[in-house]
């Protein structure tokens, strides 16, 4: 089959991105080896220069009053065609692909006036943080009058995408309320198998506990602050230290913490051995846009999890099976005091850890699910 991949991102080559950016990677790569035909079609943005001249290339920035202009007129008219939108389908019309992928992180608006007489595939993960509740999933009202615009204007002649992506089943509530034609499937975030599964690194200094991540960030740096305080009230003399890495530095309100219960590492680059090193790792975001990939670099490095309730659902991890999650901070420093003391017990959360890991989340069983997908999709013919 012949597929248009539409992005804001290079993703016709390698780049340096995260998690997401290697799925997709990976995920394309996937179609290539079965043999099937790829032209990409790259929205330009923030006034990019064109990539690769073997791409077809549209520029959707525009200066800064046509983008307020823009915002204005999508807000008044939510069916309105933009001079890209026109680009796009003159684009399609000359690459007469079979199946259309639209893949356009953080950016979904860009993909709202696709003509859909073509079958397609819609990667929504980053929709979830747009007005919705993570931890209900429930819209605020302005998203509820949007999406029901866009219903009611646009659906008349532009249905929705043949199948919308999520990467956890907490999203789908999010996804079959917006695109209720759309047939909604989960493919999980995965991580570099090869990459995280290896053995024989060098060995670090035994730890407590563990977290990784974006720290200088509020949601992230408030959750790890409330389990911190919870765990001092509980935790015997001397507490348990957490040792943290942040490749964005710290939030303020973390500065402060003493020497012997936040030991900040900085940016870690390998951060492998550090996992293997720890008795727990701690995700303590109670608030979640995407997937928590450090549960899932935490399963594949053998190492026992205590995470937010939301984090532990944006991976699908099971309370009490896989690892220990919790609603509030303080039932979170119980859990992770409980796995602390009793080597039973994240022996038994490592093991359940592995098994989910390779049973969901693992790369072979992603793909083979996203070929899946693309043999149920009917070829556009045109």
């Amino acid at each position: 089959m012949k597929f248009a991949i539409i992005s804001n991102h290079p993703v016709w080559r390698d780049w340096d991105g995260g998690a997401f950016e290697y799925r997709y990677r990976i995920l394309l790569n996937s179609l290539i080896d079965e043999g099937h035909d790829l032209s990409y079609v790259h929205l330009r943005t923030n006034n990019q220069d064109p990539l690769d001249e073997k791409v077809h290339s549209i520029d959707v920035s525009g200066s800064e009053s046509q983008q307020k202009l823009k915002k204005v007129l999508g807000l008044l008219i939510p069916g309105r065609l933009r001079p890209h939108d026109l680009k796009i389908r003159s684009t399609l019309t000359e690459i007469n692909p079979d199946v259309i992928i639209t893949i356009l992180p953080y950016m979904p608006h860009l993909a709202k006036n696709l003509p859909m007489q073509y079958p397609s595939i819609f990667f929504a993960e980053e929709d979830f943080s747009r007005g919705w509740d993570t931890v209900a999933i429930r819209p605020n009202f302005l998203t509820l009058l949007r999406i029901s615009l866009r219903r009611k204007i646009i659906q008349r002649s532009w249905p929705d995408p043949t199948t919308v992506v999520v990467i956890s089943d907490a999203e789908r509530k999010w996804a079959s309320y917006a695109f209720k034609k759309s047939r909604i499937t989960t493919l999980s975030l995965f991580i570099d198998d090869e990459y995280w599964c290896e053995t024989g690194l060098p060995s670090a200094d035994p730890i407590d506990i563990f977290a990784l991540g974006d720290f200088n960030y509020a949601r992230n740096a408030y959750g790890l602050l409330e389990f911190m305080r919870e765990l001092q009230n509980i935790a015997p003399s001397p507490q348990p230290k957490v040792t943290l890495a942040s490749k964005n530095g710290i939030h303020k309100i973390l500065r402060g913490l003493p020497k012997d219960q936040l030991d900040f590492r900085g940016f870690v680059e390998d951060p492998r051995p550090l996992y293997k090193a720890a008795r727990i790792c701690l995700v303590p975001s109670f608030s979640v846009s995407g997937a928590k990939n450090q549960i899932l670099q935490s399963w594949a490095s053998s190492c026992a999890v205590v995470a937010a309730s939301a984090s532990a659902k944006s991976v699908g991890g099971l309370n009490k099976f896989d690892l220990l999650s919790a609603l509030d901070s303080k039932t979170l420093a119980v859990y992770a005091l409980e796995a602390l003391n009793l080597p039973q017990l994240r022996d038994l959360l490592i093991a359940n850890g592995t098994i989910s890991y390779r049973e969901r989340n693992s790369q072979p069983k992603v793909v083979s699910a996203f070929l899946s997908e693309i043999s149920h999709l009917n070829p556009h013919k045109g």
